[in-house]
Parts: structure tokens; sequence; C-alpha cells
């Protein structure tokens, strides 16, 4: 705007205002009516003027911000007026208006993009304000919930009573697994909340998803992977049997008929003996293949109870301390997190634990320096850790994925069965193992509770 031209326009006015009153003033005096009656309508005149230009540009403002407040970006200034000190605020004005028309089309077009983004979303979503109205919620979050909307929290109590308990009383950044029985059979979602604060409002957001599917498919995989060991197994001991069978069953039959025992050489007894010992042999080999798959299936139910850490890591390392020293292999224990205590089954956990020792000791076979490391930590999601690392050979990428399968194993003489069983117990207690390694540098199981 010029504003130099805008107060040349002011001072003109207040003049003239000036000027007309000191010539009525006159014209009272000197009894001419007639021309103190035109000076006092110049008078009027002008300061009309004066207070309509002073005023113009309040209204335009006022138009301007109750057109912003209305959320109306239609509002256009004219750019025509012979003044042109209005015509620079028309512009201005103008221009603002169209910057402000601009950020909210971008907001609008961000607004529809994320509202597709999250109606789009194999997983359900749902955001809840601090009074429980549902502030929004996607079309695969109504479908687990089984309602066609929901504006209120507490109306999901009446439709799905499970699932509103486990909203209500979820944590931030926790993560809850809940079984909802329907018609079709039993349904398993995962519900994982979220804490947001948007300006002065505080939101929960949930984020939920059907798992069975995914579980089928894990367990569908499980178990062909284990067939496909039980059967290497069993085809490991039983094609040697059946053809050492069928080799010692000609030493008897000659010509379609069994021989008498006179036609029986000293050699052929001798072999006979020797393919007995190795049927013998390896039929306690399956035997022992079969009780260790028993095992797997009679993990009794921890009993739970406070476990002293400090204790408890003192005592595993009495245990291990035998081999540790024979091996010669320094041991250390590290604890960054305040915790004193957790609730688990010590005996089921410690057979994890020892069976996760003597797995790192073999691994440190051909390493020069071997070194295991007990420690533990407190994830961001609050859980309590236990790490146990070491140096040894690792396992390839390749093995990461099979080492859990019952039966699997990388060593000569192992069984296959303790990782398996060690995942079985963390299940038990509701927690995790995982297994991260590099070859020939290190090598970390975690196992979260």
């Amino acid at each position: 705007m010029n504003v130099k031209s805008y107060n040349l326009k002011i001072v003109a006015l207040v003049l003239l205002a000036v000027l007309f009153t000191v010539a009525c003033t006159l014209s009272v005096i000197h009894n001419l009516l007639y021309a103190a009656t035109i000076c006092a309508i110049a008078i009027i005149i002008t300061t009309f003027n004066l207070v309509y230009h002073v005023n113009s540009v309040n209204r335009k403002l006022t138009y301007f911000f109750d057109a912003i407040r209305n959320e109306d970006t239609t509002l256009t200034f004219p750019g025509n007026a012979h003044n042109k000190t209005i015509n620079d605020l028309h512009r201005s004005l103008n221009r603002i208006n169209q910057y402000i028309a601009n950020i909210r089309l971008k907001n609008e077009q961000n607004e529809h993009f994320l509202n597709e983004l999250m109606q789009s979303s194999a997983s359900g979503l749902m955001a809840i304000d601090e009074k429980g109205y549902v502030e929004q919620v996607n079309q695969t979050a109504l479908k687990i919930i089984g309602l066609p909307n929901l504006v209120h929290i507490h109306l999901l109590q009446q439709k799905n009573e499970p699932l509103f308990n486990v909203i209500e009383q979820l944590a931030p950044g926790k993560t809850q697994i809940l079984k909802l029985s329907e018609n079709s059979g039993i349904r398993q979602i995962s519900v994982k909340a979220a804490q947001l604060h948007f300006a002065d409002r505080q939101y929960r957001i949930f984020s939920m998803n059907d798992i069975r599917t995914e579980m089928e498919e894990n367990e569908l995989d499980s178990w062909q992977k284990l067939i496909s060991v039980l059967t290497h197994e069993m085809m490991n001991s039983l094609a040697p049997i059946t053809s050492l069978s069928n080799t010692l069953s000609r030493f008897f039959i000659r010509n379609g008929e069994a021989i008498t025992p006179q036609n029986l050489t000293t050699k052929d007894i001798e072999q006979t003996l020797q393919g007995l010992s190795v049927i013998e042999e390896r039929g306690k080999g399956l035997l022992h293949f079969v009780d260790n798959y028993r095992q797997l299936t009679r993990i009794p139910r921890p009993t739970f109870a406070e476990i002293n850490i400090d204790d408890w890591f003192c005592r595993i390392k009495l245990l291990m301390q035998p081999r540790l020293d024979a091996e010669n292999i320094h041991f250390s224990i590290q604890r960054t997190e305040q915790l004193t205590s957790f609730t688990g089954d010590e005996k089921l956990l410690s057979q994890v634990l020892l069976n996760l020792f003597n797995n790192s000791v073999d691994a440190l076979k051909q390493a020069v320096e071997r070194h295991i490391i007990l420690h533990t930590s407190v994830n961001p999601q609050g859980n309590f850790c236990i790490h146990l690392t070491d140096n040894g050979q690792g396992i390839t990428a390749d093995n990461l994925d099979k080492i859990f399968v019952p039966f699997f194993t990388t060593k000569e003489k192992g069984s296959g069965i303790g990782l398996s069983l060690s995942r079985q117990i963390m299940l038990l207690h509701r927690g995790s193992i995982t297994i991260q390694s590099v070859p020939e540098r290190k090598t970390t199981v975690t196992l979260v509770f």
C-alpha cells in the first residue's frame, strides 16, 4: 500500500475541514447566513469523507477477516479503484486470500490422501479423543469390530465387550492378542496402542490386525519343515535297515528255498551278526529320535514365581563354570537396568539358558579368543530382555530361519530339539526368543519377557 498517498489525502481532508470551519465562522460573524449555510454543508461533507476514508481500510479488513473466519476464500477485492492506495490494499488482500486458499487446498489434499491411505490399510486403524469420541476409524477396523460405524467408544461395549476392555486398558506402546468367538470360528486379533498429542488435544491410536491367517500360514510352514526333517531322519535310519535286512535274508535263502544250518558258513554267521549289530544300532538311534520328539510334546506347564535375577545368574554361572574353565572361555555378566526380579518358572528358564550356553560353547570351538557375555536390558516397549552373546562361528543366513525347526541341527551329534524346546518354553511365558548372527564375528540370542 502507498502509505504516503493515503496520509496526504487525510491531511488534505483535515485542512479542508478546518478551512470550511473558519469560513463558516466568519460568515456567521458578518451575518452572511447563506454563505454560512454553504460552509456548514461543506464541513459535513468533508467530515463524512474523512471518516469514510479513514474507516474504509478497517471495513475491508473486517470483511477480509470475517471471510477467513468463515473459511470463505472466494472474496475478491476489485483492482480498478480510482485511488492508487486502495488498489494496492486490494492487491495485497487478494494475494493473502489466494495464499490462504492454496494452503487450505493443500491441507484438504493431504487430508484426503491420509484418509484414502487409512481406508486402504490392511490394518484396522482407530483414533479416539480424550472424551472417548472416535475421531477416525477405517473400514477394516469396523469390519473387525462388527459395526457399520462407530461414534463413541462406549458403543463398542455393547457389541464387543472383550475388545472394548482391551482398548480401555491397553497402555501406549503395548500389544495384546485377543481371541474372539464368532459363528465362523475363533479369530485372533492383535491390538496395539499408541498415543498422540495434537495441539491441545490428546488421542489414543489403535491398530488392529486379524492374525489368524498369518498364524495359520506360519503353522503350515512349520509343519512342512517338521515333516521334512522327520522324513529325512527316519529315512536315514529305515533305508539302511531295510537294505541290510534284505541282504541278510539272502544268506538264508537260495534258489527260493531256506538253506539248512549245515550249509551255513562261518563267514555267513559273522556277516549276519555284524548286520544285526548295525540294525540294533540304527534301531536305538531311531528310538532316541522318537524319544526326543516326545520331549517336545511333554513340556510341563510353568509354575510362575518371582525370580531374583542376580541370584539366578549366579546359579547358572556355577553350573556352567566347569565347562567354561575347560574350554578356556572368558565369561562376564553385564547389568544395565535396575530390575531386581521378574516373574517366570526358574526351572524351565534355566533349561533354556543352559541350552543357549552350551550352544555358545560349541560355537567357540574354532575361536582363538573366546568370550561369552550375559547381559540384560529393557526394550522400548518396557519388556525385560536377556541377551547371550558369543564371538563364535555364528549361523549362516540360510540356516537362521531353520534353527527353531525341531530336529534341525548343524552339529554332528546334536539332537536339534534344544532351540525348539527353548522357543516353546518362552511361548509358555508369553515371551519370545530371537537370534541375530554375523558369521565368524558375533551371535546374540535374546529372550524377551
